[in-house]
């Protein structure tokens, strides 16, 4: 399995999720007498209006939320107009999204507008209310996707972030996992891997670590439950491009007595994401 689907990139990264047979058209938040909305006053008249703004946005989710918690499953999405004629978009997604036996809402919204950064949050519904169990903001120009989906091979839906830093020297994809309880109905242990992708029917995470080419591993991880152990790491020899070496340890340069000389990289590893960047020519 390569990375999760992406679930949620409805309305920031043009990407589309499945959507219910029940799912309402947009929504937008219409102004009042004055002809301007509760969030373009805000942006008009307070100077440091995002944590206004995310107020009013979430306020207006959760209201519409709640209106329509007896459908079994929507994605609506809220347009809220504010000046300059930007909008907000907030988009909301609701059902048995992790658990059939429970109900949750996801929100995801920009914040002081479109260029600024992206809230996402994760509600449960719970006798006639919404629990907040997560929340991220994060850069706009960071955010890359979401997904829902099994990480770690219990058969349970787990929650995922996935940035890319706008900075730094090397392949950079971020993925946050939020490990789902279903005794909770929220999430436990939360993990950051760089560059992995996940197979879940092997409980394995394989991937490339942060580094330069020729100097960077291949790593593969092993899920213990909810605990990731190191399995082996393999570096490009430094001595000879031709060959790699295999460690248990993650330490460059590797260690040619205790690890085991590859004259090929193992066949799981070849079609990975960070593969290409493994093998790079410096």
């Amino acid at each position: 399995m390569r990375t999760l689907f992406l679930a949620f990139c409805i309305a920031f990264t043009g990407c589309q999720a499945a959507t219910p047979a029940n799912s309402n058209k947009d929504t937008v938040v219409t102004p009042d007498e004055s002809g301007k909305s509760e969030v373009q006053r805000i942006y008009e008249e307070n100077t440091g209006y995002r944590d206004s703004v995310t107020r009013q946005v979430l306020r207006d989710a959760l209201s519409y939320a709640a209106a329509h918690s007896k459908e079994e499953q929507y994605i609506h999405q809220l347009l809220t107009p504010v000046q300059n004629g930007d909008t907000l978009r907030t988009s909301l997604s609701y059902g048995h999204l992790f658990d059939q036996a429970r109900t949750h809402l996801y929100v995801k919204s920009t914040t002081g507008n479109s260029r600024f950064e992206i809230l996402e949050q994760v509600y449960l519904f719970d006798r006639n209310d919404f629990r907040l169990m997560a929340s991220d903001t994060i850069w706009m120009d960071n955010f890359v996707g979401d997904s829902i989906g099994d990480v770690n091979g219990d058969k349970l839906k787990d929650y995922m972030l996935i940035t890319y830093a706008s900075s730094g020297c090397c392949l950079r994809n971020d993925y946050t996992v939020y490990r789902y309880d279903p005794r909770t109905g929220g999430f436990g242990d939360t993990y950051h891997f760089i560059n992995p992708d996940f197979f879940p029917d092997e409980k394995i995470i394989r991937g490339v670590e942060y580094g330069h080419p020729g100097e960077v591993p291949l790593y593969k991880l092993r899920w213990d439950d909810t605990i990731v152990l190191p399995v082996e790491y393999i570096y490009r020899d430094p001595e000879n491009k031709k060959q790699f070496i295999r460690t248990k340890v993650e330490r460059y340069p590797p260690d040619r007595k205790s690890g085991e000389i590859l004259k090929k990289v193992p066949a799981e590893y070849l079609h990975i994401q960070g593969y290409d960047w493994f093998m790079l020519e410096s």
